[in-house]
């Protein structure tokens, strides 16, 4: 658990919906975070949304693996990855933020920045992350590359529910996620 994890909700203000084309993953590319699942649910479903941008931000001992499988599956120019000083701008601009950590998403500060972004969550259903993730704010799923590809699926199909999740996501994240309490 990070003990000093905090948001400055101004700082990132209140985004907005439009022109949301992106689905990300922000965190170091580590075992403990999963990245290959997210290529791996990547590639069973890129071709089927030609306009969406999959980002993943970061940096780690997995790069070059990363980077490997999106090329040896040829979504190499659908995959953006780099790492990220200012991740907000983008998570402003994702529909969906996967966090897909093996142990627990609780408290993660990347989790509480793309709630408060108003992206839709999909996150591992671990440890203690029901508390961050309760439903109706987001998905919960299995650590699977093909229950994450068809979460994506049905989110990226079903845009305003992807909304609703989004905005009920930042409103949770910021009403219990706070300094006081």
């Amino acid at each position: 658990l990070a003990p000093c994890s905090f948001i400055d909700y101004e700082k990132i203000g209140t985004a907005g919906n439009d022109e949301r084309k992106y689905v990300s993953f922000l965190g170091r590319f580590h075992r403990e975070k999963n990245p290959l699942i997210f290529v791996r649910a990547i590639g069973a479903i890129a071709s089927e949304f030609p306009e969406v941008k999959f980002l993943m931000m970061g940096h780690g001992p997995f790069e070059t693996k990363i980077r490997n499988a999106v090329e040896s599956m040829g979504i190499a120019d659908r995959v953006e990855i780099r790492a990220e000083l200012n991740p907000i701008q983008y998570l402003k601009k994702s529909l969906i933020f996967v966090s897909i950590q093996t142990r627990d998403n609780y408290s993660s500060q990347a989790l509480m920045e793309a709630m408060a972004c108003k992206c839709a969550i999909i996150a591992s259903d671990v440890g203690l992350t029901a508390q961050i993730v309760p439903d109706g704010i987001g998905v919960r799923i299995p650590l699977c590359p093909d229950t994450l590809a068809d979460n994506l699926r049905n989110l990226l199909n079903e845009p305003k529910k992807a909304d609703r999740l989004g905005i009920a996501a930042s409103e949770f994240v910021r009403e219990t996620q706070t300094i006081d309490r």
